[in-house]
């Protein structure tokens, strides 16, 4: 079950899942209070690790070196407008 969530996650694309939302941040005339609240980043209910687990799960266990965790950030341009961009993550405040 897990695996089959995993693999259906990976399939999904931030961009197109929020546009069809109605939520545009390559729009740089855009409003901040149409974009994504914060409230469901606040939702632990489907997480599987506490984020000083995630970061944990980025240190080799034979090395005890840390590799970035992989993810998507949003990344505004000079104009405004909004792409979504993979980032490393390097630790947790």
């Amino acid at each position: 079950m897990i695996d089959r969530q995993r693999k259906l996650f990976a399939s999904l694309n931030i961009e197109e899942l929020l546009l069809e939302l109605g939520i545009d941040y390559k729009n740089p005339t855009a409003h901040q209070a149409d974009w994504l609240p914060l409230e469901p980043f606040d939702d632990t209910e489907y997480d599987c690790r506490l984020p000083e687990e995630w970061i944990e799960y980025g240190v080799d266990p034979t090395t005890g070196s840390f590799n970035p965790i992989p993810g998507k950030g949003l990344y505004r341009d000079e104009s405004g407008s909004g792409f979504w961009r993979p980032v490393l993550i390097n630790g947790y405040e």
